[in-house]
């Protein structure tokens, strides 16, 4: 009888240890949440694609004149506007991966998810936002007339970028680090 009475507190801690550590139903949840997260992470990576191609095909014209850019733009303004809208819609899905990674940092889980999630909602935020400034070269193809002004703007727009690209690549990073730190708690993310 004692042995019994052993077996089911013993029973009783395990259960209660593995509810914390796995978060119970939360666990679960995030799992959940974490495949939504990477459909829509992939989404977003093939209309990335397109879009890049789009925009490179768009922007390896040489334009030299303001004359030279009018009859570009004049050709290409629709075109352009498709490009900003696709990356507005890429922003848009990136700042659902982050909420989503956001959402499971709130859930009841082992804190080293928790942790990891939360860095990888800040990442995906640092991404729509640079998506976001990356757009802004087409909206000024589609807005500015001077040929110089316009590549002082695209600079501009791809050095923002960049440097939020490469935050978020360092974000990448350290989570990917505590991943690989703490493989038993992670599944496939």
């Amino acid at each position: 009888m004692k042995n019994k009475l052993n077996l089911l507190v013993i029973l009783a801690l395990i259960i209660g240890i593995g509810l914390a550590c796995g978060g119970g139903n939360q666990q679960e949840e995030a799992n959940k949440v974490v495949d939504e997260a990477n459909k829509k992470l992939e989404e977003a990576k093939e209309l990335m694609a397109k879009t890049d191609a789009r925009s490179t095909t768009l922007f390896s014209v040489p334009v030299q004149t303001v004359a030279q850019l009018n009859d570009y733009k004049a050709k290409m303004k629709g075109e352009a506007k498709s490009i900003a809208d696709d990356y507005e819609k890429v922003s848009n899905m990136l700042k659902d991966v982050s909420k989503k990674f956001d959402d499971i940092s709130r859930m009841n889980l082992v804190d080293k998810y928790k942790e990891y999630a939360k860095i990888k909602a800040d990442e995906f935020a640092k991404r729509s936002e640079a998506i976001n400034i990356h757009k802004g070269n087409a909206q000024a193809f589609v807005e500015i007339s001077e040929p110089k002004e316009m590549f002082s703007k695209f600079n501009e727009n791809n050095k923002k970028s960049d440097s939020l690209m490469k935050e978020a690549d360092d974000l990448s990073s350290k989570a990917k680090k505590i991943e690989e730190e703490n493989k038993d708690i992670f599944r496939k993310l």
